[in-house]
């Protein structure tokens, strides 16, 4: 099905999926602030603004990074599981997060919210888009637990059982590039630990990659001769005859 046929068939009635997309958004930041303005939320001896409630959670779902207060030491341990939810929402996207929703309660996957899956998703097509959501999730929990372990082994001398939830909340915001951290200091006391930064650099740079370039590399390493391919074009792109492998131009 062409973007042209989406077009004819699309109902006229009801949200456009661009619409439903910018609500999602919305709800998530609106649901976001709500709970981070709850004083449960705060540290012993620290109130919260709405105004600062609004700004964390939209740059939590936004993945800015941006923050008006210590995320250490302002939020207590509720507030910062919210954030680091938040920041787990907005980089996987309303319409996977709505996908995995609907997969977990048994519940059918309308159409229309395809139509949002799809424009949410980028892809062509609205078939297989409940099929890709559920491998983005995969794949994202697979990366954020292998790096939520290794992180945690690197906080524990510090931080003891705390390490794990540490590790945790540093992986989801490296993976997603949210830029929120836990130390009140960024990474600087741990400059000189491997661990820690090239656990971080490599979550990082999975995550920025995205969700469809890794599916296809992941694809690409099942297929036969992916590893003669990569050698074929290394000798072409040093000859001046390159030209994108097969399991590229898929």
């Amino acid at each position: 099905m062409t973007i042209q046929d989406v077009e004819r068939v699309r109902p006229k009635r009801g949200l456009h999926p661009a619409q439903l997309l910018v609500l999602g958004f919305g709800a998530f930041i609106a649901g976001g602030s709500l709970l981070l303005w709850l004083p449960v939320s705060s540290a012993p001896g620290h109130q919260t603004s709405f105004l600062t409630a609004l700004f964390t959670a939209t740059s939590a779902v936004c993945v800015t990074g941006l923050t008006l207060v210590t995320t250490a030491t302002h939020w207590s341990i509720f507030g910062q599981v919210v954030i680091m939810l938040l920041m787990q929402m907005g980089g996987l996207g309303v319409m996977t997060m709505s996908a995995a929703i609907y997969v977990l309660l048994g519940l059918r996957i309308r159409y229309g919210q395809r139509l949002a899956m799809q424009e949410g998703l980028n892809v062509l097509e609205p078939s297989g888009i409940v099929r890709l959501a559920l491998q983005i999730l995969l794949l994202t929990a697979s990366f954020e637990v292998v790096g939520a372990a290794l992180l945690a082994i690197g906080f524990w001398p510090r931080y003891h059982a705390h390490a794990i939830f540490m590790g945790l909340f540093h992986a989801i915001s490296a993976f997603n590039n949210a830029g929120f951290d836990l130390t009140g200091s960024s990474l600087l006391h741990y400059a000189q630990n491997p661990l820690i930064i090239l656990a971080h650099a490599l979550l990082i740079i999975l995550g920025g990659l995205g969700y469809g370039v890794l599916l296809d590399l992941g694809a690409g390493l099942r297929g036969d001769g992916f590893v003669d391919q990569i050698v074929e074009q290394g000798e072409k792109l040093f000859t001046g005859h390159f030209s994108p492998p097969a399991f590229l131009r898929k």
